[in-house]
């Protein structure tokens, strides 16, 4: 940024904030579509999802 005015420099801060925020946002959509990795209840890697609860349950404890 040497050579550079300070509202160039303002704007390109400004721009660099923004496409970190933007990156944190999208991050945070994509863990929230995943379901958890284990069950609820006994914490072993589960494969269904109780669908009354909506809850991460495995086969053995649903």
């Amino acid at each position: 940024m040497a050579g550079w005015t300070d509202e160039e420099r303002r704007a390109e801060i400004a721009r660099r904030e923004k496409l970190s925020l933007e990156k944190e946002a999208a991050q945070s959509k994509s863990s929230e579509r995943q379901p958890n990795a284990e069950c609820s209840i006994c914490h072993r890697p589960f494969h269904s999802i109780n669908p009354s609860e909506g809850w991460p349950i495995c086969e053995a404890c649903d």
